[in-house]
């Protein structure tokens, strides 16, 4: 059977349909790759903050402290 020129265009609609949705699906899955690695690399930044900010208020307890035992005196 020969198709007739309204099949052929369809034909290409159809394929490229299922080319754009393939582009959008790679796309999104990459999009959502770096922003799972985005996420992880924040989440570090954010654990090393912490622990900065442990380590300064462990520094003003001392110095705390030290006032309250040189009041004492």
């Amino acid at each position: 059977m020969h198709r007739n020129r309204k099949d052929a265009g369809n034909g290409g609609t159809a394929h490229f349909i299922v080319m754009s949705v393939m582009t959008t699906y790679f796309q999104l899955k990459s999009d959502i790759k770096d922003i799972r690695s985005t996420q992880e690399t924040q989440a570090r930044v954010n654990e090393l903050r912490l622990k900065i900010l442990e380590g300064q208020v462990a520094v003003l307890q001392q110095e705390v402290n030290k006032l309250k035992e040189h009041n004492k005196s």
